[in-house]
């Protein structure tokens, strides 16, 4: 006969003079374990019987007390609470109920004790298990809830509430489901969508957080029905917060980039409607660039002596009004000035983290509440005319395309200045036609020397390219105009390069493995940044292609020879002899006779045959004098 010991924890007195008196079968003796307070509990928690009725009615110890005490000595016996009323069952884990009136009967009792004792190694080991997965459960970076179909919640882990913003537990089961939704037709429409196709995914809808924050939810759920009724809903909550306002973002810049894009392709298919009125340009001009670039403050400052800039006209976005400003005297900020006046744009996120400005921060820049700028040199004749500055009073986060786009616009008033200029000097339309076509070519001239700007060591560079390139395509055949658009590429083939670290491009040795594949972008850049300008397609595409070499070896696409352009062929050769035969910091330049052994060596292979053999044929001619100039 075995003996057989479980604990009751109550105050009930007629329970415990019941369970004192020895439940005895053929096959088992019982013995109960009566338990006053938490000291007597204490002493027998090391030696824990595997069954314990606790008393919800006149309980002796706090339920709460109880389980933590159970689970810092790892012990997981089976816990049936009883009561004379099933209301007051407790919603907490793992406890059983039955009612004190089967408790009392003896047949019951032996039942329950019978099947305690033959399955105590299991009942250990699950709610070890049980208690595994509530850990897991309130640790995963999802909100898993129960909620019954009004709304009312049966079950949330910490999670959850982190995510709702709820103090704890009891204020959440206090709640309905419907309370945390900012539209709540969104809930009956996604209860509708429950009922009818039982598994919902991908849910999305703004939610209203306990503490009155607006959160962007993603809601996968399911259905729990009973003789086709709904009687549950249980899902997981996931906050995407931070993903819509990325995606928004990337789809503000997105937006932003294309309208800079159109602006600039209007902007050079109306010029002749700019020339008409400078004054009366750059108003228009201002006030377009400042939605475009959602600026605060656009204006334009001209130099009218060596020593002054004075503010032309300055468009103030926030009160739709021009307005004056002060002027920049070299003598007091010959820093800022300088800086300007080699070319280099200043663009800076936080203006008090820049030296450069320090002698704007008093006299300018606070007073104005300045807090990011985009200031770009405009340069006619190769001499600082103005200014073009953009001006932000929050922090902003600047990026590429609006440097870029500063940058056009910068040389596209220039233009303007330029071609005004011309066109007082000329009254033939004859003449005013060739001088458009020459601002034309000087405005890539000027987008070359932008991206020369950013690598000092290949200075001149394009421009050699370019007339190579034009060189030998003249030499095999090419017409006049097609002469002239591989010259174009030429020109422009580094432009992809305004993307790549300055300090790459700056590095005064050979770039490493990793330097090199970021150096890589530069021809899918040059593509991506001119496809846009309806008449500078061809040439994007032809720039896009001049490092593949025919064996497919190249980049970035790996094109082999029947998918590179002829004119890309010829853009390769130019721009390969011409790097060989120019001095760089990390090698001196390369002998004649052995980068035509190279070229021979590789012909037919890396580059055109036929172009290399043209190059050949008019190097002493041609080419020499063009890779022995300077770099001016």
């Amino acid at each position: 006969m075995e003996e057989i010991i479980f604990t009751y924890i109550g105050l009930d007195e007629s329970i415990i003079s019941f369970l004192q008196e020895k439940v005895v079968t053929k096959e088992y003796i019982a013995e109960c374990q009566i338990v006053r307070n938490v000291e007597e509990f204490l002493k027998i928690v090391e030696k824990l019987p595997p069954l314990i009725l606790y008393d919800l009615d006149r309980p002796s110890l706090n339920i709460k007390t109880l389980l933590y005490i159970l689970k810092e000595h790892e012990h997981y016996p089976l816990i049936i609470s009883i009561s004379q009323e099933i209301s007051k069952l407790p919603e907490q884990e793992y406890i059983f109920f039955i009612p004190k009136s089967l408790l009392t009967k003896p047949g019951n009792l032996v039942a329950i004790l019978s099947f305690t004792q033959q399955n105590k190694d299991r009942i250990g080991k699950i709610f070890y298990t049980w208690d595994y997965q509530a850990e897991f459960l309130n640790h995963i970076p999802l909100g898993m809830y129960r909620t019954k179909a009004n709304g009312e919640f049966i079950f949330a882990n910490k999670e959850l509430l982190n995510i709702l913003e709820v103090p704890d537990f009891e204020t959440l089961m206090s709640m309905r489901a419907s309370q945390f939704y900012v539209n709540p037709m969104e809930r009956e429409f996604w209860v509708y969508n429950i009922i009818n196709q039982k598994i919902v995914r991908n849910f999305e809808f703004r939610l209203k957080t306990y503490k009155g924050n607006i959160k962007w939810i993603r809601n996968n759920a399911r259905g729990i029905f009973q003789k086709g009724e709904l009687l549950y809903i249980e899902g997981f909550l996931e906050d995407i917060t931070e993903i819509k306002l990325h995606q928004e973002r990337e789809k503000l810049q997105s937006e932003k980039a294309l309208s800079q894009r159109l602006l600039l392709m209007e902007l050079f298919k109306h010029r002749g409607y700019y020339l008409e009125d400078l004054t009366g340009s750059y108003k228009e001009l201002l006030l377009r660039c400042a939605d475009a670039l959602t600026a605060d403050r656009v204006g334009i400052w001209t130099s009218k002596d060596e020593n002054v800039f004075t503010c032309e006209v300055l468009y103030d976005r926030e009160h739709k009004q021009f307005i004056s400003e002060s002027d920049f005297n070299f003598s007091k900020h010959f820093k800022y000035l300088n800086t300007l006046n080699q070319g280099i744009q200043i663009s800076v996120q936080n203006v008090l983290e820049d030296s450069r400005l320090s002698e704007l921060i008093d006299s300018y820049l606070i007073p104005a509440k300045i807090k990011t700028l985009i200031d770009t040199p405009i340069f006619v004749r190769d001499i600082l005319w103005g200014i073009l500055k953009v001006e932000y009073k929050e922090e902003y986060p600047i990026n590429r395309e609006d440097e870029w786009f500063c940058h056009v616009i910068g040389f596209y008033i220039s233009n303007l200045i330029e071609s005004v200029n011309e066109i007082k000097a000329k009254e033939e339309a004859k003449n005013y036609l060739s001088k458009i076509e020459k601002a034309y070519d000087e405005a890539i001239g000027l987008i070359s020397k932008i991206v020369e700007e950013r690598d000092p060591y290949t200075a001149g560079h394009q421009k050699k390219v370019a007339l190579i390139a034009k060189a030998i395509a003249q030499e095999m055949g090419y017409s006049v105009k097609e002469a002239n658009k591989i010259y174009i590429a030429g020109m422009l083939h580094d432009i992809g390069k305004l993307y790549v670290p300055a300090e790459i491009l700056t590095k005064p040795a050979k770039l490493n493995p990793i330097e090199f594949e970021l150096v890589k972008i530069h021809p899918q850049k040059g593509y991506e940044t001119l496809k846009s300008m309806e008449y500078l397609q061809d040439i994007a595409e032809i720039i896009y292609q001049h490092h593949e070499r025919l064996d497919g070896s190249g980049y970035p696409r790996g094109l082999k020879e029947p998918e590179i352009l002829p004119e890309a062929k010829i853009l390769a050769v130019a721009d390969v002899v011409e790097a060989m035969l120019a001095h760089r910091p990390y090698r001196p330049r390369l002998k004649v006779e052995d980068v035509f052994m190279y070229l021979e060596k590789e012909k037919g292979k890396l580059f055109d045959t036929a172009v290399v053999e043209a190059l050949k044929k008019i190097y002493n001619l041609k080419i020499a004098e063009i890779t022995n100039s300077s770099n001016e």
